[in-house]
């Protein structure tokens, strides 16, 4: 259903800021692989034809800045010969042909467990089908573009797989000073909507086979490690119910197809039940650094609104300069999202000044488990 333009904004004023000094983005190096027209070159109104730009964006984050501190383990990341931790995230930009004919606005869609939205919840007549969405094939009655919108999506998922058209981001591991890995406990609850003897550590109500799960540090799950932790299984038929242990004899690390043992899924002969909860603690090792996903929209959103090209003389792809406004927007999981980034001070961009100039975290009445070791913000 869509929700109207005037609700969806309502409440922007009161979060709108003055626009700032030019920040200094992070932002390296725009790599714009693809431009080509969009919706087969169908015009909006007085603003036309509308462009889509797709390629990557490289950024750099100073790991001895004050302003990236709070990410978690940002000083244990591999860092690059100047000292720099790097990430790259996709970019896909939907932009008027016309440069002129914009509203000056960019309007920031954080993308839902890898997947854009922003379409279909501002313009009418979007069916909800992902693929479709994800390739921007449908603009429905096309409001966003009749205003001149630019929409911008960017990966900050560190943890979503590369299928089924979801956006990505790529981020470093993690690791002990003296090189060794980083270990540490986590807590994985299965559920699953059909029978299965094999699942992903990554199985849940909204994740499944849509993320990497971290891995085991051991696929042996009978013989206990040196300091004699040994993984759990249980399962139990509501979330209030006593939880009943699984022997470790009746499953194991791996797939129940495949061997040999795999260190992201787990078999149980006996099958997983739907309707069943079951949890699996086990120890996990190589934990990414997820947090840089929010230093992502902290650096492009800096970079896209105000600088004039990237370190090797890349334009800016989209309008940019002091008449432009940037919006950052997402709904439900997005929502959190924008609410963990302004509350952990990360719309200030490195070099000084805002990277948004107004949020709104649509129905994301919560935080975000992503700045946290071995985070799984793709959880309920």
């Amino acid at each position: 259903m869509r929700l109207g333009p005037a609700r969806l904004f309502s409440g922007l004023a009161l979060l709108a800021v003055t626009l700032s000094a030019p920040a200094q983005g992070r932002i390296t190096r725009v790599e714009v692989a693809k431009v080509e027209p969009a919706f087969d070159g169908q015009p909006f109104g007085t603003v036309g034809p509308f462009e889509r730009a797709t390629g990557r964006a490289h950024g750099d984050v100073d790991p001895n800045s004050p302003d990236n501190s709070i990410i978690q383990d940002i000083a244990l990341a591999p860092r690059n010969q100047r000292g720099m931790v790097e990430y790259t995230t996709d970019i896909d930009i939907l932009r008027p042909a016309d440069p002129t004919k914009s509203n000056n606005v960019l309007l920031f869609n954080v993308i839902n467990r890898g997947n854009k939205g922003a379409l279909p919840l501002f313009n009418a007549d979007v069916p909800p089908n992902l693929a479709d969405n994800n390739a921007v094939k449908i603009a429905g009655d096309g409001w966003l573009q009749r205003q001149g919108y630019t929409l911008i999506w960017f990966g900050w998922h560190a943890d979503v797989l590369p299928r089924g058209g979801r956006m990505t981001l790529s981020v470093p591991i993690a690791c002990n000073p003296d090189g060794s890995p980083i270990t540490g406990l986590v807590r994985a609850e299965f559920v699953t909507t059909a029978p299965a003897t094999t699942l992903n550590l990554s199985s849940g109500c909204f994740t499944g086979v849509t993320y990497a799960a971290s891995p085991t540090v051991s696929t042996d799950n009978q013989t206990p490690l040196s300091d004699g932790f040994v993984p759990t299984l249980t399962v139990r038929v509501r979330e209030n119910a006593p939880r009943m242990p699984i022997a470790s004899s009746e499953w194991r690390f791996g797939s129940c197809d495949e061997p040999p043992a795999d260190d992201r899924k787990v078999c149980y002969p006996a099958g997983f039940k739907p309707g069943h909860l079951y949890e699996l603690i086990y120890r996990a090792k190589d934990p990414l650094v997820l947090g840089l996903g929010l230093a992502v929209a902290r650096d492009l959103g800096a970079f896209l609104k105000s600088q004039d090209k990237d370190d090797a003389g890349t334009p800016n792809p989209v309008v940019h300069g002091e008449q432009v406004k940037s919006l950052i927007m997402g709904s439900s999981q997005s929502g959190r999202m924008i609410r963990t980034l302004l509350l952990l001070g990360l719309n200030r961009a490195e070099g000084g000044g805002r990277a948004f100039d107004a949020a709104l975290p649509h129905i994301g009445g919560g935080l975000l488990a992503i700045n946290i070791r071995f985070g799984q913000p793709g959880r309920g």
